[in-house]
């Protein structure tokens, strides 16, 4: 059956099913959706005990063996949760074939959760006509979800705050729910007992560099310090940071960087643009040395070449990501670098 992200909670609050392919775009939607399906089997498997698999399908071949895990549980555990990941944008002939083999098994004694964010859901509604199985369609954020998504964790956190907060938030993050989801649980850690979340709080929170390495580190990249730069960067990298707010960072300063340059060239105040772009005032003057440093041609192809890194790390996250950060740190910081002759392989 076809099932919308919003109609979720209240579906699980009468049934069930033993699968759930989880197709769409919003990462922190997706993660809420296998907690609030993980959390029901939990609740319906109560004291017995559960085996848990993590699977990542690269392969016509694991999905294949994700059929025989599935057909051969544990022989010392009453239940079974699968969680399988598949990256990839289309399935083959053999592929769809196993899919829908595991589609079509219905247990009691199993939850299997499929996420297939980049796969296209029209073509696999006609798989799914049982109550057994569910494919669950997650939207994209618009500007009201997003607005909604924010208010609700903020209450979830127990947190109290102006009107105008909800509003900040999205405006700071730039319609980015990971970022926001992120900027919430800093303020989560940071504020005392009962507060009431202000704008002047808000900014103080965002602009402490303790709490947001990622600021340091971009400030860093703009200032031309190669060497601290990629200290800071192997720091994010032993720290787990998510490579994809890393990348939104960078694309925004990027972006930041490329339209004051071009408003400057074109003789607009730069006070009045910083202000524009929210670029803050112990930013303006790093910012300013780097629109000279920086030539169009290296901010151009910069943006293109992190618009080429965002494609791989939605469809190929893994290992080789650090490498790719670590040519953007030198493009910033090195004008002599030629980043286009590089290519994303």
């Amino acid at each position: 059956m076809i099932l919308q992200y919003q109609n979720l909670l209240p579906h699980l609050k009468t049934a069930l099913a033993s699968f759930y392919l989880i197709v769409g775009k919003e990462i922190v939607l997706i993660d809420a959706a296998v907690l609030q399906i993980s959390n029901a089997f939990r609740l319906f498997a109560a004291n017995t005990t559960i085996e848990k698999t993590k699977i990542f399908i690269e392969n016509n071949n694991d999905i294949e063996n994700l059929y025989i895990k599935i057909q051969y549980p544990s022989m010392f555990c009453a239940k079974s949760f699968i969680l399988a990941k598949y990256l990839k944008t289309t399935l083959d002939a053999k592929a769809s074939s196993s899919l829908e083999k595991i589609i079509n098994l219905s247990s009691k004694d199993y939850l299997i959760i499929l996420e297939a964010p980049n796969l296209n859901p029209k073509n696999l509604q006609k798989m799914f006509l049982h109550s057994h199985n569910h494919l669950l369609q997650i939207p994209p954020f618009n500007a009201k979800t997003l607005l909604d998504f924010i208010k609700n964790m903020l209450s979830a956190e127990k947190i109290s705050y102006k009107p105008n907060i909800p509003y900040l938030i999205a405006d700071f993050t730039e319609g980015n729910a990971i970022y926001a989801k992120q900027c919430i649980e800093q303020c989560t850690l940071i504020l005392d007992k009962n507060p009431i979340l202000d704008e002047s709080l808000l900014c103080e929170i965002l602009r402490d560099e303790a709490t947001f390495p990622l600021f340091t580190f971009v400030d860093t990249c703009v200032k031309g310090d190669l060497n601290q730069a990629l200290r800071q960067l192997n720091l994010l990298r032993n720290n787990q940071t998510e490579p994809i707010l890393l990348l939104f960072w960078l694309s925004k300063v990027t972006r930041q960087l490329l339209t004051l340059q071009y408003k400057l060239a074109h003789g607009e105040n730069f006070a009045t643009v910083c202000k524009e772009l929210k670029i803050w005032e112990k930013q303006k003057s790093i910012f300013k040395n780097a629109t000279i440093n920086l030539t169009h041609t290296t901010l151009k192809n910069l943006i293109a070449y992190l618009a080429n890194l965002d494609k791989k790390i939605k469809l190929t996250p893994g290992k080789y990501l650090w490498d790719d950060f670590e040519l953007v740190v030198i493009s910033f910081c090195d004008p002599s670098f030629k980043l286009a002759e590089l290519t994303l392989l």
